[in-house]
């Protein structure tokens, strides 16, 4: 999904950044004007970058299992919401007949 592209491509630009600051860094001469493109900073920017990344993965973790809780209490088993908005609309139906107003307010209802 569009999580998982996200994820890889900025585990793609950290692992470029990384082999940008070690081809950097072996070269002897490499002294750019601004020291935020020093291979010093360049590593201190893979770095971070992997650690942000890796934080990121373990939250999508923990985000996938809330979905699937979220998704369980509408749709999965006896008592999701699913199933309790059709039992409410037999129960309208049955109390009150299939052609009544009061169905009528129920019956348009998802699910």
């Amino acid at each position: 999904g569009t999580r998982m592209n996200a994820r890889s491509a900025s585990a793609n630009c950290g692992t470029w950044v990384k082999a940008l600051a070690d081809a950097v860094g072996k070269l002897a001469a490499y002294a750019p004007p601004d020291s935020a493109i020093s291979a010093t900073n360049l590593a201190t920017l893979a770095m971070t970058l992997r650690t942000n990344n890796d934080s990121v993965a373990a939250k999508d973790t923990d985000l996938d299992g809330a979905q699937r809780a979220r998704f369980a209490i509408f749709f999965a088993g006896e008592d999701c919401l699913q199933v309790k908005f059709q039992a409410v609309k037999n129960a309208v139906k049955g109390q009150y007949g299939q052609d009544s107003p009061q169905f009528a307010e129920v019956k348009g209802i998802k699910w």
